[in-house]
């Protein structure tokens, strides 16, 4: 009858020592749980740099903040809408001032000679103290002036002035004809024949004009 006991307790400690060895197998299977996440979110937010981590690289091709973009308008550079370049402003009408022909380039003449010019728009005549031309057909017009008699109908330089004139009689009938690069000269006085209208000038003085049936110009 004492038998039993003995064999039960080797029996109860075996199966104590299975359990325990079954739990831990359990344990150390089992795959490590998966970090939690919250809730919308679609991935992990990165850490911020640490200081002096190094900046991250820029895609190729990109180029830095501020950079104008390639073939653009250079800095301050106007623009119009669209990027067309903005239209330059109008430019003066008046003719451009000739150089003065050189001495032996001139043909003397007396006090009075008058001359038109070869296309008939201007007629000149020169006196010892200066010159008046008339270009009666004209796309100008002299701004209004006090005169009893035709004004503005051409323009004159005298004794170191120079302006609009007043009546008298016109030159376009004199018979001498000047073509362009031709020069006549009284005393110091000098009209020159231009492609494009004439151009007297008191060389005591440095004043004259410049005229023709498109515009007008004092010096």
């Amino acid at each position: 009858m004492r038998t039993r006991p003995l064999l039960a307790a080797p029996l109860l400690a075996a199966a104590l020592l299975a359990g325990c060895s079954g739990d831990g197998d359990d344990r150390a299977g089992a795959p490590a749980p998966a970090p939690s996440t919250a809730a919308g979110a679609t991935g992990t937010t990165p850490a911020p740099d640490a200081p002096g981590a190094p900046a991250p690289a820029r895609p190729s091709g990109t180029a830095p903040p501020g950079t104008p973009p390639a073939g653009g308008a250079p800095a301050g550079g106007a623009t119009a809408p669209g990027g067309a370049p903005a239209p330059s402003p109008q430019g003066s009408r008046s003719p451009s001032r000739a150089p003065a022909p050189p001495a032996e380039g001139t043909t003397s003449v007396e006090a009075g000679t008058a001359f038109v010019l070869a296309d008939g728009s201007t007629g000149c005549v020169l006196s010892g103290s200066g010159a008046r031309c008339d270009t009666p057909v004209r796309s100008w017009e002299p701004p209004p002036g006090d005169c009893a008699q035709d004004y503005g109908q051409g323009v004159e330089v005298r004794d170191g002035s120079v302006g609009f004139t007043c009546g008298g009689e016109s030159p376009l009938g004199a018979q001498r004809t000047l073509a362009a690069g031709e020069a006549l000269r009284v005393a110091e006085v000098v009209c020159l024949a231009l492609p494009e209208g004439v151009q007297c000038e008191d060389g005591a003085s440095g004043r004259g004009f410049v005229v023709s049936r498109a515009a007008y110009a004092f010096f």
